[in-house]
């Protein structure tokens, strides 16, 4: 699986239009084939930074989704960041859910 995170920083006068663009892609995006989930996420406060998020089953699915035009509207929104844009592509080989916490939630000597 692949894990695409964008973290921008926009202006003030930025942030409407940048919020725009990204929640433009998100619905195209979230029915591509190959795309497990998509979504945006704003800091509050002082923190004003915005994250985009998109979840793939695989490399080749999040490959074709870069050279879509939903991605250039992506890679538009990021001339919209007041500083340097933070871009990570993440590949996981190994996911956990709740059987990672329960046996940590159990008191020692516990069952």
């Amino acid at each position: 699986m692949m894990l695409f995170m964008l973290k921008i920083l926009p202006s003030p006068a930025n942030r409407r239009e940048l919020l725009g663009i990204l929640r433009g892609v998100v619905g195209p995006t979230a029915i591509q084939p190959g795309c497990l989930a998509c979504a945006i996420y704003e800091g509050s406060g002082e923190d004003q930074t915005v994250l985009y998020l998109e979840h793939w089953e695989s490399l080749a699915s999040i490959e074709r989704h870069i050279q879509s035009t939903h991605y250039h509207k992506i890679l538009a929104a990021m001339e919209l960041s007041t500083v340097q844009p933070e871009i990570c592509f993440y590949e996981t080989s190994r996911i956990w859910g709740m059987e990672l916490l329960d046996p940590s939630r159990t008191p020692a000597g516990g069952h």
